[in-house]
């Protein structure tokens, strides 16, 4: 079963104890809910799409049961919690978010250095295939130095999440 967030609309200064968003919640890439949260800390809002054809409260206990396993997690003293269609949703939000500030960070020249430090030009010096070239020419200590816009933007991202802390 795939679960997809899609038309997410998010308000960080909204969120306060949750995360403040609007999505549509694709079921096997049809549409299926409309879900949100006002972000004062209360549960997640699950409302039937009307363009979801099928019955609605059977797609919906299969998510729910899809949900338990696909999205189990690692409580206090390392006991295991099933996870539900809210645990999804936000971690599907969670993901969204992550790769939009990824998207945004790839917008200017970065690099990691050999000590494993996340670098980055200023915003004037963009990303053009030539750049790189001419970087590494005129600067001995990046000569073989990996730029991140040069990787694929998955292979960016795994290699800038192996540094962070």
């Amino acid at each position: 079963m795939k679960l997809e967030l899609k038309n997410i609309k998010y308000a960080e200064w909204a969120s306060q104890e949750t995360a403040c968003y609007d999505a549509n919640l694709y079921v096997g890439g049809q549409p299926f809910a409309f879900v949100s949260n006002d972000g004062h800390g209360g549960a997640d809002r699950v409302d039937r799409d009307p363009r979801f054809k099928g019955i609605w409260s059977e797609t919906l206990e299969e998510a729910e049961q899809y949900c338990r396993e696909a999205y189990k997690f690692k409580g206090y003293k390392g006991t295991w919690h099933n996870g539900n269609l809210e645990i999804a949703c936000g971690a599907l939000l969670g993901a969204h978010l992550d790769r939009k500030h990824y998207k945004k960070l790839l917008r200017q020249v970065c690099f990691l250095t050999e000590e494993g430090e996340l670098l980055s030009f200023p915003k004037r010096v963009k990303p053009e295939p030539s750049i790189y070239d001419t970087i590494r020419e005129a600067r001995d200590d990046l000569k073989n130095v990996t730029f991140l816009n040069e990787l694929s933007f998955d292979d960016a991202v795994s290699k800038i999440k192996s540094v962070e802390v």
